[in-house]
């Protein structure tokens, strides 16, 4: 539901919901205070009869009217508070389905530093800059999380995700003994993703150890069929890291990747050859640094014949 429609009166309740509070509230304390005060006396040995009950019924009305102002502006509070909150969250949620990054950005900045806890709009944002190659920022943001539940153990769901997700950025700022840090403390927490351990094992792929030892000592097993295929394509390109070379005995991982996931399969089938990975619709699964150790240590020659002997080859099972 696009709520927009409602930004005039939300601007309209900002600006007087506070003024009407406090008029209302001095207001109805005043004439509350003299009615109860005029009830308890006898107004009638002093004031003829009629007279009494206007005056009564002045103060009673003037306390009702202050009453409703009041009301009136703690409902306009409310509405300049909850619905202007939920209009600014849905506008930048169709800014991020869009893939509108540079706008989530723009607009999710303003909105975090007042609701600093809607980790959604968080992890939004934090995906905008990831997206954008902004990865200072996404640092600081998740070290502002990182700090809102410091209380929290280390696998709560808040605060493992902001571990995490500063490993991430770290990583991507070739900080690895900072990501290492961060990736190692969560993980073994029960609610550790396939893109989580992918991401910590990339790290250690960074610092030239064995991915498929590192993996076999952490006794886990990916639930989806994309993020095992990556695993073996990761698995790959750090031993062709380390080897300089393709070689029958890594090319195996290779093999792995391309028959175990369709969608990894299509992505190589379609740009081994040309050594660019960088499409993906998963932005935060991009393939990057495949990429950039693919086009390093095999020449495009050998990226074409690699590829012919995959797609002849068959995936058998």
């Amino acid at each position: 539901m696009d709520m927009s429609s409602l930004l005039p009166i939300v601007k309209v309740a900002t600006q007087v919901a506070t003024p009407l509070s406090l008029a209302g509230l001095a207001l109805s304390l005043f004439f509350g205070a003299v009615f109860a005060l005029l009830r308890g006396i006898n107004l009638k040995a002093i004031l003829p009869d009629a007279s009494a009950k206007i005056v009564l019924r002045i103060f009673f009305y003037g306390f009702v009217l202050s009453l409703s102002a009041l009301i009136l502006g703690v409902l306009s509070w409310v509405l300049s508070n909850m619905v202007e909150r939920s209009i600014a969250r849905s506008n930048i949620e169709r800014s991020f389905y869009d893939k509108n990054y540079q706008s989530v950005i723009f607009k999710a900045e303003l909105y975090i530093k007042d609701n600093p806890y809607d980790d959604r709009v968080r992890h939004q944002l934090g995906t905008s800059y990831y997206a954008l190659a902004q990865y200072q920022k996404g640092v600081q943001i998740y070290s502002e999380m990182n700090q809102l539940y410091s209380n929290e153990a280390s696998c709560e769901q808040n605060k493992s995700a902001a571990t995490s997700s500063l490993a991430a950025f770290h990583m991507k700022l070739n900080d690895y003994d900072k990501a290492l840090n961060f990736s190692s403390s969560t993980l073994e927490c029960s609610n550790v993703t396939d893109m989580f351990i992918l991401n910590h094992l990339q790290i250690l792929s960074e610092k030239e150890r064995d991915v498929h030892e590192e993996f076999k000592n952490l006794k886990y097993k990916f639930k989806s069929s994309y993020f095992q295929s990556k695993f073996h394509l990761l698995a790959y390109v750090s031993s062709l890291k380390r080897v300089g070379k393709n070689d029958p005995v890594i090319f195996l991982d290779l093999k792995e990747a391309f028959c175990e996931d369709q969608k990894v399969k299509s992505i190589i089938q379609a740009r081994f050859n040309t050594g660019d990975f960088s499409y993906s619709d998963a932005v935060v699964n991009d393939f990057d640094y495949e990429m950039t150790i693919i086009q390093k240590y095999i020449s495009i020659d050998e990226r074409n014949h690699i590829i012919n002997e995959l797609i002849s080859s068959g995936c058998s099972k």
